[in-house]
């Protein structure tokens, strides 16, 4: 009935790997990621956000933001707790009782907020030209779903970035992400505890069961976690995790920890004040591309200026674990197949809103605005009456933009209850072109840089 990581240390604790000199991607891809090995990062990212991001800094400058909301110790499933709480609160509201409420912002990261951090060097040049298939029956590389739309196919492409927010203790479940992680601390401290699911587990007791996919963790089908007390783990009960080996390291403010996908993870925040964090993910495919990298500028990338998949303005649906959009054009594609019908049809928007738990399953006016979305979003063969033509579904011919909108919007899962009657709102043609101006100008003196070297 102790807490986690006070079992049998001498001989099941791990030391993490800490780097706290420049890398090379090509070393941290190849060491790290390709090994499926953690790494603590020692203040690489002493920006903006490590300088300024106190709670007067943010209230002023991004009070407005909406967050969603979740308990400090973290209750996944659990009703009761849930169900009596605000959903969504901004960052004004949240932090004039968050110093006394159990309540924690584990949010989305909002594009304003993103420009004060950075996407670190060393995970730069996860390559958008090929990955693989994930098919065992063809299991071949496979042209990119998300190339960048300016040729930088040394920008790792990023699926989702959070933002973490909270005052007093904090503490998670131990769980694992479907996808690559990597989390960065710029105010506070954190305890970890890392777990290699692949070695262990068989050893733990598991909440959902069946999405670790051991012969091959690519094809995990969603994220899990333990059923135990991290505060008080019950080694009667769960005695064969007496067998579970473990890292356990401290993060301070300034360090990025990578957690490869699946890996069993608890985070407890050890300080008693304020923390501010980011987090983002790329799938677990990604992986180095040696020829992009010649072209990268090694330098710490503004977040900002980073084509993450799930855009956040900081207000409207806070697009937090939202389908693939890959994935649901192709159950729409599939619906189009069954129904013999070339056109993304009003009853093929119909027959996708059945599938689950979709709140425009009963809703005729959803059906109908989602349908209207894409007409208006359409190219040269789409039929305003009977839709997109399937040869110019995939974006760029319809906007990446609208695919997200629908995924969201029509999620078969359900929205998150945060994002009850809001809509995604997609980036805004401006802020497309001041990350290109800004990208460019990294690259001009990068390239200024590396010709004066020469010379």
């Amino acid at each position: 009935m102790k807490p986690l990581g006070f079992h049998n240390r001498k001989e099941m604790k791990m030391e993490i790997d800490v780097i706290d000199h420049t890398m090379h991607p090509r070393d941290f891809w190849s060491k790290y990621v390709s090994k499926h090995k953690p790494v603590l990062l020692r203040g690489i990212d002493q920006g903006k956000g490590w300088e300024k991001w106190d709670e007067d800094y943010i209230k002023k400058h991004f009070g407005w933001v909406d967050l969603k909301i979740e308990p400090k110790i973290e209750n996944r499933g659990n009703s009761p707790i849930l169900n009596n709480m605000p959903k969504r609160l901004n960052i004004s509201t949240y932090f004039e009782t968050m110093r006394e409420s159990t309540l924690y912002a584990v949010s989305i990261l909002p594009q304003e907020m993103a420009w004060d951090v950075n996407f670190p060097a060393p995970m730069l040049c996860g390559g958008r030209n090929k990955k693989p298939s994930l098919d065992s029956r063809n299991p071949v590389d496979v042209k990119h779903p998300f190339p960048h739309d300016k040729g930088r196919q040394w920008m790792t492409h990023l699926y989702e970035a959070n933002l973490w927010l909270g005052y007093g203790r904090t503490r998670s479940q131990l769980h694992y992400d479907k996808e690559q992680n990597v989390n960065c601390l710029y105010r506070g401290e954190k305890k970890w505890i890392l777990i290699d699911t692949r070695t262990f587990y068989n050893d733990v007791t598991w909440v959902r069961g069946g999405r670790f996919q051991g012969e091959d963790d690519l094809k995990n089908t969603g994220t899990d976690w333990v059923a135990i007390d991290p505060d008080a783990v019950d080694l009667i009960v769960h005695k064969s995790f007496r067998n579970v080996k473990y890292y356990e390291f401290t993060q301070k403010a300034g360090d990025c920890v990578f957690l490869p996908y699946a890996m069993l993870h608890w985070v407890n925040k050890t300080n008693p004040g304020f923390q501010a964090a980011v987090s983002y993910m790329w799938l677990p495919e990604e992986s180095y591309d040696e020829e992009v990298c010649k072209k990268a500028p090694l330098v710490n990338i503004p977040m900002g200026a980073m084509d993450i998949l799930w855009y956040y303005n900081g207000t409207g649906v806070i697009p937090q674990g939202y389908p693939d959009p890959v994935n649901v054009v192709k159950s729409l594609i599939g619906i189009m197949q069954q129904m013999r019908t070339q056109y993304l049809t009003k009853n093929v928007i119909y027959n996708f809103c059945q599938q689950g738990d979709n709140h425009c399953k009963h809703d005729k006016r959803e059906i109908d605005y989602t349908w209207q979305q894409m007409v208006d979003a359409g190219g040269p063969k789409t039929d305003p009456d009977q839709g997109i033509h399937i040869s110019e579904m995939w974006w760029p011919k319809l906007p990446l933009g609208n695919w997200l909108k629908l995924a969201a919007e029509t999620d078969s899962e359900g929205m998150l209850p945060c994002d009850e009657g809001q809509r995604y709102v997609y980036p805004p043609e401006e802020e497309l072109a001041k990350q290109d101006t800004i990208l460019t100008e990294i690259e001009e003196k990068w390239n200024a840089r590396n010709v004066k070297a020469e010379n």
